[in-house]
């Protein structure tokens, strides 16, 4: 009897256990069309289900051997059903099936393309919100988008001078924003590295990792160019004063061009040594043997810096016609020099000095085709963009929606990024004609 009851039990775990085990698995790796891997694609089977890793891979099992039906899914890729024959599985001498790579076409979205009397929607999709942009010389234009959070995934779309879509490219890690640099090459900034865009004859996006050093050192860093100099600065947000240089092309010297300073904050600044602990005071001493650096700078770089009272300096530099243009606020001039670095004058301004209306908004913003300078201000929430001449500036144009983000100015259009108050629609991008 002992035995009869072993032999049930045996069978029994058998069944069981034959049941919970699956037959095989099938592993492969999903791509994009330039064989770039795709993460977080919903890989499914019957009631299995699965995502793809950071570089693609999956991994998905099969409890029956018959023809199957994989689905992949993805938001922003068309979706994809691969079938597996009987024949195909039943001849896998292993207990894992290895696929070819998996290619997923891109997902050509919806556009809004709606006209109103002073507003156009340039960029809009009920799937993904527009979080920067920027322009190119030939009317193209990069988007940076994500359907949820740029912290878990984005991407940069292509959309050409009919602001219809071309392509679509998933970012590596989390993005931040977009950067276009002097000479109007443009990148995506993520927290740990920064890609080069690129566009192919085909109008394909093509992201070229670029080192870290390079780009803040010197991309980042160049503001402009003219005749055969560089022109930069050395702007640390960190320190109330800046100072611009130039770097020939022929030769490499460096010149200063001038000196601002943030003379009120700098005073505060200083100040702060004063008030620190001894164990500070100490540590900033250490500093200054170590570098050289004074150590009130120390202390107010590490500690008064994080003040409400603090504010980083602001003295923007633009080329224009041959001509540079430098904005001291704190001196209240522009400072015109040529294109030979020599200063022809010091116009005065004072629309930046307190107003009981409007508030004087940073930044200021070149029209990037025209290279009109315009100055932004701001009134209960609208902005009103007005145009700087000889340090004056006009009546202004007050956009039609509030609240707007990342502004930029193209051939007399203001374009920006917005969304209605309250609403559930995503984050588009409008222009409207800048009014005289």
């Amino acid at each position: 009897m002992r035995n009869i009851f072993l032999i049930f039990f045996l069978s029994i775990f058998w069944v069981f256990y034959s049941q919970s085990q699956p037959d095989l698995y099938i592993s492969g790796k999903v791509l994009d069309l330039e064989n770039f891997p795709i993460p977080n694609v919903t890989v499914s089977l019957n009631n299995e289900l699965t995502k793809t890793s950071a570089n693609g891979s999956f991994l998905i099992s099969v409890n029956e051997i018959k023809t199957i039906d994989i689905e992949f899914k993805h938001s922003g890729f068309k979706k994809y059903n691969l079938s597996v024959s009987s024949r195909k599985l039943r001849r896998n001498a292993n207990d894992t099936l290895f696929l070819p790579s998996i290619n997923l076409y891109n997902l050509l979205l919806d556009e809004f393309s709606v006209i109103a009397n002073k507003i156009d929607t340039v960029y809009g999709s009920d799937r993904f919100s527009v979080e920067d942009f920027e322009m190119t010389s030939d009317g193209q234009m990069f988007l940076l988008s994500y359907e949820k959070t740029l912290k878990k995934e984005s991407k940069i779309f292509l959309l050409d001078e009919n602001q219809e879509l071309l392509h679509t490219h998933v970012i590596p890690g989390q993005s931040i924003r977009l950067f276009k640099d002097y000479s109007g090459q443009s990148y995506v900034i993520t927290i740990d590295k920064v890609f080069q865009i690129n566009v192919s004859k085909t109008n394909r996006i093509e992201l070229i990792a670029i080192n870290n050093d390079v780009f803040y050192d010197y991309y980042y860093r160049i503001i402009d160019t003219i005749s055969n100099v560089y022109l930069y600065s050395n702007f640390n947000e960190l320190y109330p004063a800046i100072k611009f240089f130039s770097s020939s092309k022929l030769d490499s010297t460096h010149s200063l061009i001038k000196e601002v300073k943030d003379d009120f904050m700098m005073e505060l600044y200083r100040a702060q040594f004063k008030y620190v602990s001894g164990r500070d005071k100490l540590w900033a001493y250490r500093k200054e043997q170590q570098t050289g650096i004074d150590k009130e700078i120390w202390v107010g770089a590490s500690v008064f810096t994080n003040d409400i009272l603090y504010k980083p300096i602001y003295a923007p530099l633009f080329v224009k016609n041959d001509s540079i243009y430098l904005f001291d606020h704190y001196q209240n001039y522009i400072y015109n020099y040529n294109s030979s670095l020599e200063l022809l004058d010091s116009i005065p301004i004072t629309y930046h000095l307190k107003s009981k209306n409007e508030k004087w908004s940073q930044p200021l913003i070149q029209d990037e085709k025209e290279k009109d300078i315009f100055v932004l201000f701001n009134s209960g929430g609208f902005y009103i963009i007005k145009k700087i001449e000889n340090g004056n500036v006009n009546r202004g144009f007050k956009l039609t929606n509030r609240y707007v983000e990342n502004i930029k100015i193209y051939d007399g259009y203001v374009y920006y990024v917005y969304r209605p108050y309250e609403s559930i629609q995503k984050k588009f991008i409008y222009k409207e004609k800048i009014l005289k």
